[in-house]
Formats: C-alpha cells, sequence, structure tokens
C-alpha cells in the first residue's frame, strides 16, 4: 500500500488540480498518496479503483514544502572551537526545490520569518545570520562586539555592533539558561554546561507578524514585559519570547531581509549561530525557515490521465477501473499493480500496491474495528477500519483463516503543549492539537472544554498539576485519547547581597528559599580558594571559614545546587557576590 505523506487535501474532480513541488519522480518517490485502494479478493470476485470522484476516494499529490527546517539538541561551546573539523559556528542547512527554476527572492517579504528555539545566557555573546543558495546574508541578531574569544574573528565584521539602542541588555538571557562560569570546555557533559529551556524566537519583516514595540526597540526584557522565572528572579532579564502560533511578538532581523533580495528560492539555505564572547554558552533545539508559498502558485497543472496496470484490469471509464478476480485459483496468489496519473505539464506521478488473492472464500460478516481486536490467535489492531472478514472454503487449509483489508489509516491523537512546566509569573500554556488522521477534537483541562485546534490555556492559581486531555475523532467515528500533565513550579530563591556579622543584626547570610527540596552551597574568596560549604534548606552563614577562623571583610563568590518539590529530577543552580562588612 502507499506510504501517507504531509500534504494538503484536495476534494478533486476530473480536472484535478496539483500544485507540483516534487521530488524527482519515481516510483520511490510514493508520491500519489490518495486513491481508492483495493481489496484484497476471493476468486470470481471484483473491486472498483477509483481516482477522484467524491469524499472518499481522492488524489493527492505531495505538495509544495515552503517551510523547512531541523529538530536537534546542539551544545552551543563558549566562543571555543569544536567539532571535526574544529568550527566556531552551528551551521544548519536546508534545501528547497520547489519553486521554478530561476526564481528569485523579489521582496524582504518573500522571507515569512526564520525561527530558532534556544537558550543562552547571555544575548550580547552570540550572532545570528542566515544564509541564502548565493551566498548572501542577512543578521538576524549581530554580534554586541563586547568582548572577544577564539572565535570572534570569524564573525563577519560588518555583523558586529549593535545600534544604539535596538537590543535589550547585553546581559538579559535568550530561554531560560544556566550561567556556566565561564566553561569553555566543547564537552556538553561536563558539570556547569547543562541544557535549560529553549524559547521560540521568530523574525520576520512581513506584515502579517506583529512586533515588540518601538522602532529602534528589537528585544524586550523579562523586566519590561513581566516573563521571568523563579530561577532567575532578581538576577537576570529573559528575553520575550514570540508566540508562534498567533504570530505575535515577533523581531525585525537587526539586519532587513532586503539584503537577501536577489537570492535564489531554490537552493540551500543555511542558519549560522556563532558564540564571540567567552564567559557564557548555550543550546540551539530547532530551528525553521519559512518562504512565501504564494510564489509558487502560477505553477499549476491538471491531470490529463488516469491508468491502472496490472493484471486482470477492465477500464470502466478515464478514472474508474474494475479488477476482476478468475473464477477459480488454486492457491493464495499476490499481485502487484501501479496507479499512474499524467498531468497537462507532461509530469507521470505513480506509485504500487499489492492485492492478494485468495481460492474462493465466502463473506461472513462486516465489522468496524476502532481498537484492538481479537478472534482465536489471530490479533488485528487498527484504530479506524471497515473490514471484510472471510471464512476458508473447499480447498482451503481446514484452519479458519481471518482476512482484514484496511480501508481507513489509524487514529492517533497527539498533544504538543509548551511549556510543560509553568509559572505563577508566567502561566499561560500553548496547546496545539497535532493530531494525525482526525476530523475533530474536544480538549478537557480543568472545568473548560474546547473544540479549537490551536488554543491559549491559563493555568488555574489554585492547582499544582493540571492534566490535558484531548479526544481527537475520525472521520469514521472512532475515538482516542492523549493525555498530558503540566506542572505548576512555585519555587523561588532570593540571594541577600550583603551581610554584617559584627553588628546587632544582619548578622547570617542565607538564600530565602520556597518549595525547595534540597540545597547546596559554596562560598569562595576572591582567589577562588573554598571559604565554606553548606548543605540544607536552613543553611546559613555567619562570616567564617569552615575552620571557625573569621572571614575578612570582602566580596566572596557564591555557587547554589538545589532541586525544587516541582522539579525534583532536575538539579539547578545559581551564583553570584556576597558582601560581607566588618
Amino acid at each position: 500500500m502507499p506510504i501517507d505523506m504531509k500534504c494538503c487535501k484536495h476534494k478533486f474532480t476530473k480536472a484535478i488540480a496539483l500544485v507540483l513541488c516534487m521530488l524527482p519522480i519515481s516510483v520511490d518517490g510514493q508520491k500519489l498518496v490518495r486513491f481508492s485502494p483495493p481489496s484484497n479478493l476471493c476468486a470470481g470476485t471484483a473491486d472498483t479503483v477509483r481516482f477522484g470522484f467524491n469524499l472518499d476516494f481522492d488524489v493527492v499529490v505531495r505538495l509544495a514544502e515552503t517551510t523547512l527546517g531541523h529538530s536537534e539538541r546542539i551544545f552551543l561551546p563558549d566562543g571555543t572551537r569544536c567539532g571535526d573539523p574544529p568550527s566556531c559556528a552551528y551551521r544548519s542547512p536546508v534545501t528547497f526545490s520547489c519553486f521554478r527554476e530561476g526564481d528569485l527572492v523579489e521582496s524582504m517579504t518573500d522571507i515569512l520569518y526564520v525561527r530558532l528555539n534556544i537558550e543562552h545566557s547571555f544575548i550580547g555573546d552570540i550572532y545570528i545570520g542566515i544564509t541564502c543558495p548565493n551566498g548572501q546574508r542577512s543578521s538576524l541578531l549581530k554580534y554586541s562586539n563586547q568582548g572577544s574569544s577564539d572565535c570572534t574573528a570569524s564573525i563577519p565584521t560588518n555583523h558586529r555592533g549593535w545600534t544604539t539602542g535596538s537590543n535589550t541588555g547585553y546581559g538579559s538571557y535568550l530561554g531560560l539558561a544556566y550561567d556556566d562560569e565561564g566553561n569553555t570546555t566543547c564537552d556538553s557533559s561536563v558539570f556547569g554546561n547543562e541544557p535549560g529551556t529553549g524559547w521560540n524566537y521568530c523574525w520576520s519583516n512581513h506584515s502579517s507578524y506583529s512586533y515588540a514595540p518601538g522602532d529602534a526597540l528589537i528585544y524586550r526584557s523579562a523586566s519590561t514585559h513581566a516573563v521571568s522565572h523563579s530561577t532567575f528572579a532578581g538576577r537576570h532579564d529573559v528575553v520575550d519570547s514570540s508566540n508562534v502560533i498567533a504570530g505575535t511578538n515577533f523581531y525585525h532581523p537587526d539586519e532587513s531581509f532586503a539584503s537577501l533580495v536577489g537570492c535564489p528560492l531554490n537552493g540551500e539555505w543555511t542558519i549560522e549561530v556563532q558564540d564571540g564572547w567567552q564567559g557564557d554558552n548555550g543550546y540551539i533545539f530547532e530551528w525553521d525557515i519559512a518562504l512565501n508559498a504564494d510564489r509558487i502558485t502560477e505553477q499549476e497543472c491538471h491531470v490529463e490521465s488516469y491508468a491502472l496496470i496490472g493484471k486482470w484490469v477492465e477500464a470502466f471509464n478515464d478514472s474508474t477501473f474494475v479488477i476482476k478476480a478468475p473464477s477459480s485459483l488454486s492457491s493464495d496468489t499476490s499481485l502487484s499493480y501501479r496507479f499512474r496519473i499524467v498531468t497537462t505539464c507532461g509530469d507521470t506521478i505513480d506509485t504500487t500496491a499489492v492485492v492478494n488473492f485468495h481460492p474462493a472464500m465466502r463473506i461472513v460478516d462486516t465489522i468496524a474495528v476502532c481498537k484492538e481486536y481479537t478472534l482465536d490467535f489471530h490479533r488485528i489492531t487498527a484504530d479506524t477500519t471497515m473490514a471484510d472478514v472471510a471464512t476458508s472454503a473447499a480447498g482451503c487449509d481446514s484452519s479458519n483463516i481471518l482476512y482484514i483489508d484496511i480501508l481507513a489509516p489509524n487514529l492517533k491523537a497527539v498533544i504538543n503543549a509548551s511549556p510543560l512546566m509553568v509559572t505563577p509569573e508566567h502561566p499561560d500554556i500553548y496547546l496545539h492539537d497535532e493530531s494525525r488522521h482526525s476530523i475533530d477534537r474536544l480538549w478537557i483541562l480543568d472545568d473548560k472544554e474546547s473544540h479549537q485546534q490551536h488554543l491559549v490555556y491559563t493555568f488555574p492559581k489554585n492547582l499544582d498539576t493540571l492534566p490535558v486531555t484531548l479526544i481527537a475523532f475520525s472521520e469514521e467515528g472512532c475515538a482516542d485519547t492523549a493525555i498530558l500533565d503540566i506542572a505548576m513550579d512555585r519555587s523561588s530563591v532570593f540571594i541577600p547581597n550583603v551581610f554584617t556579622p559584627d553588628e546587632p543584626t544582619n548578622r547570617v547570610w542565607y538564600p530565602a528559599t520556597q518549595d525547595l527540596s534540597e540545597l547546596y552551597i559554596w562560598i569562595y574568596n576572591r582567589q577562588g580558594l573554598l571559604v565554606r560549604h553548606l548543605e540544607g534548606l536552613d543553611a546559613q552563614w555567619d562570616g567564617t571559614a569552615d575552620d571557625g577562623a573569621p572571614c575578612p571583610q570582602a566580596s566572596y563568590v557564591y555557587t547554589l545546587l538545589y532541586r525544587t518539590l516541582a522539579a525534583p529530577e532536575r538539579l539547578q543552580k545559581m551564583k553570584g557576590t556576597i558582601l560581607l562588612l566588618r
């Protein structure tokens, strides 16, 4: 049977319109993905194959893919050359082939957007650019040029230096990142190089998307938009993420996409992310680029002819064919059939399916299978299917044989939720129904219900865990359910920055915490030597070293490791300075 492809489903009549943006034509391409497939046949029976006649039987050709990207977790080292051969930059290409040969980017709005899911502790450290097939570049985020490392020189000079007032502070975070204490190793497994949580950031010059306010302002920090996370509260601002579903809070690229006018639409487009300043690292999780699908609307062809090629085939009309099994068969027989359409553009699109023929059988029953179906030692699983059940007649094996002809694809409920853990300051959950082979859905959240495909839901203040239930429905009336738990993280850590051991008040230093399960503290002097190690949620420092000797007045560096009640499996880290006054 043909393999299922990602495609948009059109209901075609005899003049079937096809948007042609396909891989090279071949049987292996499997581009003809929907039609009326033949059933397995018994001797003396027939089955009809239809192309594009009604809502149940239609032809779909793989449509243009104008949004391409990659999903992979990549460690972005701290200004250090890594890999083989060593390189400073993460580069990831995608190749478009769906536009007409020679078509070029005519306007900056032909690039709808570029999306990057990333976490990095300092925005000022990194450069992000996009390169088109002929080498033209656009800087999504220029390198701030405020520091240097071994990798600074590999960032083009004209892609360095922020315009005054164009971005937020150099120390603002992208996503929920860890501060890595300047670890410049290439090994992501080293302590201090753990991945944080990536947020989506989208850049666009297209009017369909909204931007952060202000002509010069590109990034808004957490403090100006009330986006924060308890791990970083009071320490660092976090640059607002983009809402991909709603198309809001997209950012202008530092260098307009007008710099890409004249680029070929087809060919290799590459994103480049590079850390140019030692002191912080990060992770990349996903990226994609969307080109203007309107640029391929002129590539329209029509179906010129249909064909079903194989044994025992008779044409009923130009788009309907009948397979007639002979009146008698001595044994089971499997034959391959080719389904083919030819377009007015001269393209031939085909795929194959295998039909099994059996000696004379009698139909026993017709059943609808939505879940698992068991008969004797036979076990059949299908989420939504109609099946003919037949038993063997004279001349067959003495045991009964069960044949199932699947006429509908599997139904699968799939939830895409972001984030999987919310905070009181950032309680919104973005939900997307990504169910397979469904026509409708029902969301159940607390005491609310919805049939929308995309929705934003605010986590109830009185709950610690919210079960999200999605029930997907198929065209045949079957249902499948997915359940996902979203957690609320109410933890917080507040760190005082000064204390006075010799005064009547403020004599001890300690972190003020909420909803932690573990806490470990290391305190170092300015020479990097360990002064005191403390453990426990009630740990306090009285200004003395481990041997009991009073520490002199000075600034000290602390490192905290802790686990929260909401995420006990995750070891989190903070660091900063304390001023001891005497």
